[in-house]
């Protein structure tokens, strides 16, 4: 008896799963592509998920007026988090529970990484368009892909740029922590092969506010250039308006960083920072006939005093990244989309053309270096030079 019992169990429930299947196996044309757009809408990244929603609505807006992917519209479900891990994994579940695999938007590296195996696990796809940590590639997920470049070849961009800059030797400010680590340990290590001198990187905690102590230290160094590894957002505001209470960055011949003045902090920074220098991942003024459209397209919708910045640049290659897969596809099931953009060959993307490197889901997209040049009362990057996957993306580590 019991033996028949589980035997009866076991068909049910197996009628039950195929009945499911075939009412919603992904390839049906009227079933939508439904993006979970998973994000910080307050606090202290309000404006980067502000602009990551605008993004993704500009983007799902122009492919609906389109008449969709092959006829397929696309939906979107906006779910908010407050930045940490722990409720990015809720909303995770959420979005799913939702019917909504397709996952974008995560401010953070920490969320991100926190993100991967849940999202895994529960059979969706995630798309990071704003995470540079290098464990994310190192994970070799297959259902993560990344859009946004990683650290290593920010790193690695960077030093290939530095030779050029005018300095000789170079005072290092770090932030004192895992990724600032790295960007300082890497910039010794590409300016040693420029031929340049470094002095001991001086670290400060993340959220410092009062940097006197560090400006003294710099200030007795002999060093004709100044790096800031990974020191950014209100931190770096605060050390540059400290610093010109004291006349420090006058005395450099260069200043530069990695993630350090960055486009969201523009309107609080004046002329004293001009000619700073950095990596740039999108800017609005790449010259192509996509970004052109896609800068045009934000500025009808968003008004023409303001431009995309990275985090709608990036977002938004993520789905055109996405969308292609898709179309390539015919099909919103998980699985096959994750085949499509693995081997995903975009040609006209905002970035010109770009394809995802199979082994370890790595977009392989050029990176731009610039400088900070007077716009209005505030600044904005000059693009001095474009760097390729090819030249300074490392290698993958992942079985193919």
């Amino acid at each position: 008896m019991r033996k028949w019992f589980v035997v009866l169990c076991c068909a049910f429930l197996a009628a039950a799963c195929s009945a499911k299947s075939s009412g919603n196996d992904g390839d049906n044309k009227s079933e939508p592509l439904r993006i979970a757009v998973v994000t910080s809408l307050s606090g202290t990244f309000a404006a980067v998920g502000e602009e990551v929603v605008q993004s993704v609505e500009l983007a799902v807006d122009q492919i609906n007026a389109e008449g969709g992917i092959d006829g397929r519209k696309v939906e979107v479900v906006k779910l908010e988090t407050d930045g940490t891990p722990a409720q990015s994994l809720k909303r995770v579940d959420e979005a799913v529970g939702q019917d909504a695999p397709f996952i974008t938007g995560l401010v953070t590296s920490a969320e991100a990484l926190a993100a991967m195996p849940r999202v895994e696990a529960r059979g969706g796809l995630l798309l990071t368009a704003l995470n540079k940590a290098d464990e994310i590639r190192e994970k070799c997920s297959r259902s993560t892909f990344m859009f946004e470049v990683p650290n290593s070849m920010t790193i690695n961009t960077i030093g290939s740029q530095v030779g050029n800059w005018g300095a000789k030797s170079w005072s290092i400010l770090g932030s004192d922590y895992v990724v600032g680590h790295a960007v300082a340990d890497g910039f010794v290590e590409q300016a040693k092969a420029a031929g340049l001198k470094t002095s001991k990187t001086i670290y400060v905690p993340i959220g410092t506010t009062e940097f006197g102590a560090q400006i003294a230290k710099l200030q007795q160094e002999k060093n004709d250039g100044l790096y800031l590894a990974a020191v950014s957002g209100s931190d770096a505001l605060a050390f540059v308006k400290q610093a010109n209470q004291f006349g420090l960055l006058q005395k450099y011949q260069a200043t530069a960083g990695m993630n350090a003045l960055i486009e969201p902090s523009f309107g609080a920074l004046d002329h004293s920072v001009e000619g700073f220098r950095g990596n740039i991942s999108y800017h609005h003024s790449i010259d192509n006939p996509q970004n052109k459209a896609f800068v045009d397209a934000w500025h009808a919708k968003y008004g023409a005093d303001k431009n995309p910045s990275y985090i709608g640049g990036n977002t938004y290659l993520a789905l055109q990244g996405l969308f292609k897969a898709v179309a390539d596809a015919e099909s919103v099931d998980p699985r096959k989309v994750q085949e499509s953009l693995s081997t995903l060959d975009l040609k006209d993307s905002i970035l010109g053309p770009v394809k995802m490197r199979s082994e370890d889901n790595v977009l392989q997209r050029p990176e731009y270096v610039g400088e900070l040049v007077p716009s209005g009362a505030h600044v904005d990057w000059k693009v001095t030079g474009t760097v390729t996957a090819a030249e300074a993306l490392p290698p993958a580590h992942c079985g193919s």
